[in-house]
């Protein structure tokens, strides 16, 4: 059975893709609590850098797990409560260095929207 892929919204929010070097690795979710410094467990505790500003702490804190890239089972969607923009947010910018930072985590990527071409075929 598979399941049909997240519908992102991009007008509303931001998403990063994260690749990990465990498909086991738990990232951070928006219900942990300890903000201190990057770590990923198990537990799925995670924290940040005390010297990023309130408005990425509490950025941080709405980080939100959407799921698997696929059925890759290393790569995972997070999405951020803040339309998706260019330049990127300086607030969104500290959350993906936390991330990038995290245990484990191998590379973040701010996911883009993309309109697909129609393309013809010639016979």
């Amino acid at each position: 059975m598979t399941s049909s892929p997240p519908k992102l919204t991009y007008e509303s929010k931001t998403y990063l893709t994260c690749s990990t070097s465990t498909p086991s690795l738990i990232l951070p979710s928006s219900s942990d609590s300890d903000l201190d410094s990057p770590t990923s467990s198990s537990s799925g505790s995670h924290s940040q850098d005390s010297s990023n500003s309130s408005t990425g702490s509490s950025l941080l804190s709405s980080l939100t797990y959407v799921g698997p890239v696929g059925s890759l089972p290393n790569d995972h969607i997070f999405s951020l409560p803040v339309p998706t923009q260019t330049p990127l947010p300086d607030d969104v910018q500290e959350v993906k260095r936390w991330l990038e930072n995290a245990e484990g985590v191998r590379n973040v990527e701010v996911m883009v929207p993309r309109k697909r071409s129609k393309g013809t075929f010639e016979v």
